[in-house]
């Protein structure tokens, strides 16, 4: 995927492939975003921060989780993603949950200690040149003792295999660069990312082998 932070158009051609993949049976067989919704550790009436939520795919399970005295703002920086998320909020009449927000996720426009918990999937990564300056503002927004929990890709201890999986990846993502690479940190990279962003009793999982989930506390 392009960054998370970079703004793109697209052809209704376009879209529909980019949600496809998005939304692909691949990514609802793997059931990841409802293990980073369990992770968050989120309750009715919490006020969630879903950063390049893309078509709701974290959202949609998070709004379920607060319920109608709670709040999600999903957060993207392309608004062809937003109106998708939209349309499936109200479909599911959770779209008086999930409020869309079209912004940068290494510049956030909320106050200082706002939310219950944020999310991402698949952001950090692409935001690898940046990603001192995304966890330092997603520390500054989160409320003291609240979590930041994240899927993303990992990469694996043979150079051939990510190799593998890049070339698999490229084949499949309707936005990826031919230079683009998934594969950029290791779990114990992304644990590291996070301790030094000051999140404590950080974890991480493997989900699946390339896939994993990463946890933090303000």
């Amino acid at each position: 995927m392009k960054k998370e932070s970079a703004m793109k158009s697209y052809s209704s051609q376009e879209l529909e492939k980019v949600v496809h993949y998005l939304d692909g049976p691949l990514r609802i067989a793997l059931k990841e975003n409802e293990a980073v919704i369990l992770h968050a550790d989120l309750k009715e009436g919490d006020c969630v921060l879903d950063i390049g939520c893309g078509t709701g795919f974290l959202s949609l399970i998070a709004a379920q989780k607060v319920n109608a005295s709670g709040k999600v703002i999903g957060m993207d920086s392309r608004q062809e993603m937003l109106d998708v998320m939209q349309k499936k909020a109200e479909k599911r009449g959770l779209d008086h949950i999930i409020k869309p927000c079209l912004g940068d996720a290494c510049s956030l426009e909320f106050s200082d200690n706002c939310f219950d918990a944020v999310v991402m999937s698949y952001v950090l990564h692409e935001n690898s040149e940046r990603t001192e300056i995304l966890l330092s503002e997603i520390y500054r927004v989160l409320k003291p003792g609240k979590k930041l929990v994240i899927s993303d890709f990992i990469k694996v201890a043979d150079p051939e295999r990510n190799k593998e999986i890049e070339a698999w990846h490229k084949g499949t993502d309707p936005e990826s660069d031919a230079d683009e690479v998934h594969l950029k940190f290791s779990l114990s990279d992304y644990i590291s990312l996070f301790e030094k962003s000051n999140f404590k009793d950080v974890k991480g999982e493997i989900w699946i082998e390339f896939q994993g989930i990463v946890e933090g506390r303000k």
